[in-house]
């Protein structure tokens, strides 16, 4: 579970970024039998303000969170996840303080730039956070959501064309994404070439027969 939770990532943050789907990194490694005890590691309190940030309960989250960087000053999930929490009050300096922390202790961990981008982007600096949503994708070319969230953002700002360069990218190293392919079929629904966004929703419902939206475009098609 070391990396689990960096999974909670969502486009749909910057419509509410009170949620927990954006950008927390898990350390996990209590077993059952550490549930209910009292934390006393930088791990352990870590994985306490995770449950608390869950429940949104910020202010216990938060404590938990300094008392494991107190602890142990270069655990980088601690700062990363601490950010969130800042970005989920709305304050972003401190946000991308922490990050910029977790950056120098991991300078080649993906999802410091993904919430550095996510960041960038609330605070309505989009060349920052393309910048680094590309550096994301840059380490890790799997990236899903970083890739569409980066897609979402060119679209925003009218990007036609860098937008298919992303999505197109995607597609290349992540094939089996069904929301990329869904996405591809917006596009080119949008540019009129309605054959190749049937295509694309077809293939993303091969992938994802439960793809809703897809199935409602495809009828529209």
């Amino acid at each position: 579970m070391l990396k689990k939770l960096k999974q909670f990532l969502s486009k749909a943050n910057f419509a509410d970024d009170n949620t927990l789907e954006s950008g927390i990194s898990t350390g996990s490694t209590l077993s059952k039998n550490d549930i209910g005890k009292l934390p006393s590691t930088a791990e352990e309190f870590k994985d306490a303000g995770d449950k608390a940030l869950n429940t949104n309960e910020l202010e216990q989250a938060e404590r938990h969170y300094k008392q494991s960087i107190t602890i142990n000053p270069n655990y980088a999930d601690a700062h990363i996840n601490l950010s969130v929490l800042y970005r989920m009050k709305r304050q972003y300096e401190e946000a991308n303080t922490c990050l910029q922390k977790a950056k120098q202790l991991d300078p080649v961990d993906a999802y410091v730039d993904f919430n550095l981008a996510t960041t960038a982007q609330l605070q309505g600096n989009t060349l920052l956070a393309i910048r680094h949503f590309q550096d994301a994708i840059a380490i890790n070319n799997t990236f899903e959501i970083a890739y569409v969230d980066l897609f979402n953002l060119q679209h925003q700002l009218s990007d036609l064309s860098g937008a298919e360069k992303t999505i197109n990218q995607a597609l290349k190293f992540i094939p089996e994404s069904a929301e990329c392919h869904y996405l591809l079929g917006n596009l080119e629904k949008e540019r009129g070439n309605l054959e190749l966004s049937t295509t694309a929703y077809q293939q993303a419902l091969t992938i994802n027969p439960d793809l809703l939206q897809a199935h409602v475009f495809l009828g529209a098609v």
